[in-house]
């Protein structure tokens, strides 16, 4: 038994510990179902965007070789072009899902270098503080009662 679950039990807190726990998977599920459900619709509306411009290109390639009005290889690469098109197309639509994580992430990033320090790290403010080289190992008590 690690020593959190030692301390769970020596102060009888087993309820509260795993309500606690509960409430922080719930907390971190509750946008997911919604989330998933974005990141799904997006997903299939690049793959059906893709294969949609694909079989209209296919689809006028083949009518427009068979009306002579161009040849094969116009055709090969009118299809390789709307084929990279469309995938970079869709590969963006499957990246709009992360952009709420991508600003959380920032967000946070951004109150974390925003913070303050309680030590200022410029040396003129530090002077007239305590120099680490001047402590002596000692510890004095003043003041202190016991009762």
């Amino acid at each position: 038994m690690c020593n959190k679950t030692k301390t769970i039990y020596s102060f009888n807190f087993q309820e509260p510990a795993v309500d606690m726990y509960l409430r922080v998977v719930k907390e971190g599920t509750e946008g997911q179902f919604s989330s998933s459900l974005r990141n799904g619709l997006l997903m299939g509306l690049g793959v059906f965007a893709t294969y949609s411009c694909i079989a209209c290109c296919v689809h006028f390639a083949a009518k427009y070789i068979t009306d002579g009005k161009i040849g094969f290889s116009d055709a090969m690469n009118c299809l390789c072009v709307n084929m990279v098109m469309t995938m970079g197309i869709s590969d963006g639509l499957n990246g709009v899902s992360d952009y709420s994580k991508a600003k959380n992430a920032f967000s946070s990033l951004f109150t974390i270098l925003d913070a303050k320090t309680q030590l200022d790290p410029f040396k003129e403010a530090n002077e007239k503080k305590i120099n680490p080289k001047d402590l002596k190992g000692k510890i004095e008590f003043k003041n202190v009662n016991f009762s």
